[in-house]
């Protein structure tokens, strides 16, 4: 809210980014005009701060992403490396689709 207050004052664009976690994952594909519906703490939090930057500044741009990914040296990134090659085994989740942007394309987009 803070920074929509700010850029609402400066007359500035704003581009929150935001998360697919503000949907349940019960619809097989979803868009801009889907409502959202979140089933955790954190998809809550994002559609909250979503609907209040709506209210102050309904030019926003809010990009819901999945997964941001880098240079491939996060813990993360490292870690879906080593088991994609075999060199740890385990599982990240079974029951949930990403789709990951890398850093440089979301905000070239």
């Amino acid at each position: 809210m803070h920074v929509a207050l700010a850029a609402a004052a400066e007359g500035a664009r704003l581009v929150h980014v935001s998360s697919d976690a503000v949907f349940s994952g019960t619809t097989a594909r979803y868009d801009e005009t889907h409502v959202p519906d979140p089933t955790t703490p954190y998809g809550a939090a994002k559609a909250a701060a979503e609907t209040a930057i709506k209210g102050i500044t309904p030019t926003a741009v809010i990009a819901r992403t999945s997964l941001i990914v880098g240079r491939g040296d996060s813990q993360h990134e490292r870690y879906v490396h080593a088991l994609a090659t075999g060199a740890v085994t385990g599982a990240l989740f079974t029951d949930d689709v990403r789709c990951p942007v890398h850093v440089t394309d979301l905000a070239a987009a």
